[in-house]
């Protein structure tokens, strides 16, 4: 077996791009040769979340390995930093362990040293308590100034308390330079393009403290291109805060490098948008993941859910600007199995018109948003084309919003008794509608390529549940379909249930039928998580994954 020394640089990197930052680690203590190599990626994603109470990341140490070899810190791209979005690690101050007193003096003298330098932003008398406690978040803030010269994106995990209140202050501080005339502040925040908020990427668990995490009223970056943030309801809410927070100097000026908006968990979508979209004068993408759980909200005192009406208004502000529009929809009720779930009909109204959206390319979108009927039949309306944009090149349907949305391999061995009767009547129905739908799908997908004329590629999700997939026949009849238009067709399958595993809930298996660039190539298959195109995956699986929690998935590891 050959030696990781002995391979091809380029099949090695290759390797290094798909490890963690432990496995980087493992191999920077193997041999020096192997370090030189691993250390730019070793310290390119540095990951600092703290996930449990009991294992505090030792920020402090990466901090003065850094301030005493510059060219480390050199090799940062993106900084995580906070806590995870768990109940028993909120609101517990987070200290880490102290060296021996000597080495903890230096330190604490080198930390002091080092604010001395950044006199405009750091008030020094008010870190040196923290600094004392080694604190966690005091330290996080220190670092983020270290590294501010080579620091691209920034990832913030806010849990409602006030282990990132240093981080805040630091950011009020340059948003105060920042508005001041010749402010030299600007070249130093001038490199962050992309910033994260509460997002998380392992487990797609929503944060519960919106109205409490303030951080983001601080996040006044000039330079942002990109922003992805999460949040039940209050994304809104905090956006107009942000607003207000600077009554007494100058009004928060427009986001006019944000090209990238990623919105997740969002059930106010209307006024979301409105609130949002009209600060966003260049948008190019916009991703939306619209999500409401009537458990946890009153159905019975607000409006219809989805009034595409409201949704068409807000998104106008930027029809000017938006080229790629990715749409998720999930309506459920928690407590209920996926053949119980609440009816959409009385939650549902209009369609999607994106007829002015001239520089609209790309679009993603839930086929009742296409249709403007949550009756998937034969009988639905497919013509599509006054409602599309007129220069469409790239379409993707969803399976959202339909009986195949929810169903997954329930398991019932956790019960004391099995399904009754009833259960397994209604869990039939539901598998049966589901079939229905698909193959409902599958017939308005054939003449809608044949009525956008610059369509160039198709694609279709196939729901979560494996057994509900496209037969052979079918994908044949689309391939053969999007063949005779030249038209590249491609399926998508989510992998989190076929893979049983909550761990891929944004991994995504992609088979291209037909490619119109290569149309001799065959069936080709490729894998892709987190993102594909560059745009965000897992949409759309809060349901399962909270069924996961619970262990109601057959087979789950």
């Amino acid at each position: 077996m050959a030696k990781l020394s002995d391979l091809p640089s380029e099949l090695f990197e290759h390797i290094l791009a798909d490890l963690n930052q432990t496995a980087y680690h493992a191999l920077s203590l193997v041999s020096r040769s192997l370090y030189n190599f691993v250390i730019p990626y070793l310290y390119r994603d540095v990951d600092l979340l703290v996930r449990s109470s009991r294992h505090v990341p030792r920020v402090d140490r990466l901090f003065f390995n850094i301030l005493d070899e510059p060219a480390l810190g050199k090799h940062i791209r993106s900084l995580r930093i906070g806590v995870e979005n768990h109940a028993h690690l909120h609101d517990v101050r987070r200290c880490m362990p102290k060296t021996s007193k000597a080495e903890h003096d230096r330190n604490y003298q080198k930390a002091v040293a080092f604010m001395d330098t950044w006199p405009d932003i750091l008030d020094t008398g008010d870190s040196c308590e923290a600094l004392e406690s080694n604190d966690y978040g005091a330290y996080a803030a220190l670092l983020f100034l270290l590294v501010l010269p080579t620091l691209r994106t920034v990832s913030i995990a806010e849990n409602g308390d006030e282990t990132l209140q240093p981080l805040k202050t630091i950011l009020q501080k340059f948003n105060t330079e920042i508005d001041k005339e010749n402010s030299s502040s600007l070249r130093f925040i001038e490199g962050i393009e992309e910033v994260v908020y509460n997002v998380e990427h392992e487990t797609a668990r929503p944060y519960r403290h919106p109205a409490q995490n303030t951080l983001w009223l601080a996040l006044k970056l000039p330079f942002i291109k990109k922003v992805e943030v999460a949040s039940l309801d209050c994304i809104n809410i905090l956006w107009n805060a942000r607003q207000h927070s600077f009554s007494n100097l100058s009004p928060p000026p427009p986001l006019i490098s944000l090209t990238t908006l990623i919105l997740r968990h969002v059930t106010k979508v209307a006024e979301t948008l409105l609130t949002i979209l009209p600060e966003t004068p260049q948008l190019r993408c916009l991703v939306l993941e619209a999500c409401r759980d009537n458990s946890e909200v009153d159905v019975a005192s607000g409006p219809a859910w989805v009034l595409l009406e409201e949704w068409n208004a807000a998104l106008r502000v930027v029809q000017n600007t938006l080229q790629t529009l990715v749409i998720s929809a999930e309506y459920y009720d928690s407590n209920c199995s996926f053949f119980a779930q609440p009816s959409m009909k009385q939650q549902f109204g209009g369609r999607l018109d994106l007829s002015g959206f001239d520089q609209l390319h790309t679009l993603e979108a839930p086929v009742p948003f296409i249709t403007g009927d949550l009756s998937i039949s034969i009988f639905m309306d497919t013509n599509f084309l006054p409602y599309a944009p007129p220069r469409l090149r790239h379409l993707i349907l969803r399976t959202d919003m339909t009986d195949a949305q929810f169903v997954y391999p329930w398991d019932t061995s956790n019960r004391e008794s099995g399904p009754s009767f009833q259960e397994s009547k209604d869990e039939s129905r539901t598998r049966n509608n589901a079939r229905m739908d698909l193959r409902s799908i599958l017939e308005f997908s054939l003449p809608l390529v044949n009525q956008i004329p610059c369509l160039q590629s198709f694609a279709v999700w196939q729901p979560s549940d494996p057994s509900l997939d496209f037969f052979d026949d079918q994908l044949e009849d689309l391939r053969t379909s999007c063949k005779n238009k030249n038209i590249t067709v491609k399926v998508l399958y989510p992998m989190l249930l076929r893979w049983r595993s909550s761990l891929h809930w944004n991994l995504v298996r992609e088979v291209t039928l037909f490619d119109a660039r290569f149309p001799g190539s065959g069936a080709m298959a490729r894998m892709f998580r987190t993102e594909r195109q560059g745009l965000p995956l897992g949409l759309g699986s809060q349901y399962h994954l909270k069924e996961f929690e619970k262990h109601h998935v057959r087979g789950q590891t």
